[in-house]
């Protein structure tokens, strides 16, 4: 009798054992919907042990048995974990990874690169597609800005997609050295309004031009070849005068000085 309680007891104890429910499920650490280029952790639960036997179609398997796995797929992929059961045969669990393109080639076309000093530099995000958003590293949001760097700059354009997914481009604009326009001597004479002005350039190795307009409706253009060191100007009548000097360099560059 006792011989047969425990054969019954061992019997119903096997059943319990081999009838335990054995599920795998996968789950993904942020969403089961990516951008290309974007990494996702998935980790399988449920079956005998945390070792599983990992799977993707399409591409290639991702080679881990590891209860947790990082994938980064370039198309919408199935991954599928695969464990045993206690009481013998496998469960598997599955996940489908959908990837959404990126906006195509992103590139950034600048009216002019090499630039004197504040010009103004109109710069157009070029892409393809409809629904886009732009964003640049200047908070401007059209798709074309314009800028004026007296430095050279790097700008940046983000373009979103109508699916959320983003490229970036970069772009530099390179600024030229602007000559420098520093004019010496006296600006006021309460005698015989006669003036002697200095050249104190800092740049007279690369001026190429000098224009001195003297606010009483005369101008003079001194050497720049050898690069002048004074000019007179003598004025027929009282002041007040506004004296512009002008000086272009090498490189095409003007910079312009009031002097009242």
């Amino acid at each position: 009798m006792k011989r047969l309680l425990l054969l019954i007891f061992s019997l119903i104890l096997y059943v319990n054992v081999w009838a335990q429910p054995c599920n795998v499920s996968v789950t993904a650490s942020i969403n089961d919907t990516i951008c290309l280029g974007q990494s996702v952790n998935l980790t399988a639960s449920g079956g005998n042990n945390n070792s599983y036997n990992w799977s993707a179609a399409p591409g290639a398997n991702p080679g881990s048995n590891n209860q947790t796995i990082t994938v980064s797929p370039n198309q919408t992929t199935v991954y599928t974990a695969t464990n045993n059961c206690q009481g013998g045969g496998n469960a598997s669990g599955s996940i489908t990874i959908t990837v959404l393109p990126l906006p195509n080639n992103v590139s950034i076309n600048p009216s002019q690169n090499n630039v004197c000093p504040g010009t103004n530099v109109t710069l157009t995000a070029i892409t393809t597609g409809s629904g886009n958003s732009y964003l640049w590293s200047n908070g401007q949001t059209s798709s074309s800005i314009q800028i004026s760097p007296q430095s050279n700059a790097t700008y940046t354009v983000t373009v979103t997609n109508s699916n959320g997914c983003s490229r970036s481009a970069n772009q530099t604009i390179n600024v030229l050295n602007a000559p420098n326009a520093a004019l010496g001597g006296s600006f006021v004479n309460c005698g015989s309004g006669s003036f002697l002005f200095t050249n104190i350039s800092s740049t007279t190795s690369t001026n190429t031009n000098y224009l001195i307009n003297w606010g009483d409706g005369t101008s003079s253009s001194p050497s720049s070849n050898p690069a002048w060191t004074t000019v007179p100007h003598t004025y027929t009548n009282p002041g007040p005068y506004n004296l512009t000097y002008i000086v272009t360099g090498n490189n095409g560059c003007v910079t312009t000085n009031n002097y009242l």
